[in-house]
C-alpha cells in the first residue's frame, strides 16, 4: 500500500520544493480525493448489510453511522426479504399520481437514507461509493496503490499552481490528461 510518505516524496521530486512540506500533504489529500470523485469507479463500490426496524413500511437508516462515514454516493438498496431493488427517487417525489406515498422507494436527505418498502424488511443490502482515507498513517487509496504517479503529478500540479508557478503547472496537467485517460480506459465498465 502507497503512504502518504511515500507520496510526499515523490511530490518533493517533482517540484523540487521539499520545505513545503504542509502545503504537499495538502495538496495530496485534495489530489487524491480529487481522482476518487473524478468517476463512480468500480473499486470504490462497497456493499453492507444493514437492519432495519420499520414502522408501517418506513425505516431510515443514518448513512455516517450505519454505513460509513466515509460514504460519497447511494448506488442502490436491495431488500433481502424478497431481493428486490428499491427505486431511487427524488425526496420530493414520495407520492404517486393518487397522492399515495410510493412503495419500494429510497431517497437520501443529508446523512439520512429514508426507505420505504411493501414487505416487513429487517435488514437491506446497501451498496455504496467510498471516499478515500486521505488522513496520515490511515491514507489508503487504490488510485495510489496502482497508479501513484497520477496522484504525484496532480499534486505537484497542485503545488506549483499554490506557489505561482502557473506554467509548470499547466504542464503538469497536459501530462495528466493521459493519465486520466489511461484510468479511465482500465477501470470504468466497458459497453
Amino acid at each position: 500500500m502507497t503512504t502518504l510518505a511515500e507520496l510526499q516524496e515523490d511530490v518533493f521530486s517533482l517540484t523540487n520544493h521539499p520545505e513545503l512540506v504542509v502545503e504537499t500533504a495538502l495538496a495530496i489529500r485534495t489530489a487524491t480525493f480529487k481522482l476518487h470523485l473524478l468517476e463512480f469507479w468500480e473499486e470504490d463500490r462497497v456493499e453492507t448489510s444493514i437492519s432495519v426496524t420499520q414502522t408501517d413500511g418506513l425505516y431510515q437508516i443514518d448513512v455516517s453511522a450505519e454505513i460509513s462515514p466515509l460514504c460519497r454516493h447511494i448506488e442502490y438498496v436491495q431488500k433481502l426479504a424478497d431481493y428486490k431493488f428499491l427505486t431511487k427517487i427524488h425526496p420530493t417525489d414520495v407520492f404517486d399520481d393518487y397522492g399515495n406515498m410510493k412503495n419500494n422507494v429510497f431517497y437520501r436527505v443529508g446523512s439520512k437514507l429514508n426507505c420505504r418498502s411493501d414487505t416487513a424488511d429487517i435488514a437491506v443490502l446497501v451498496g455504496y461509493l467510498k471516499a478515500p482515507v486521505t488522513s496520515g498513517s490511515g491514507y489508503s487509496s487504490w488510485i495510489a496503490d496502482l497508479y501513484q504517479h497520477i496522484i504525484a503529478i496532480e499534486a505537484a500540479s497542485i503545488v506549483f499552481n499554490g506557489i505561482g508557478e502557473t506554467d509548470l503547472s499547466k504542464k503538469l496537467q497536459v501530462m495528466q490528461a493521459e493519465n486520466l485517460a489511461l484510468l479511465k480506459i482500465n477501470h470504468l465498465p466497458q459497453g
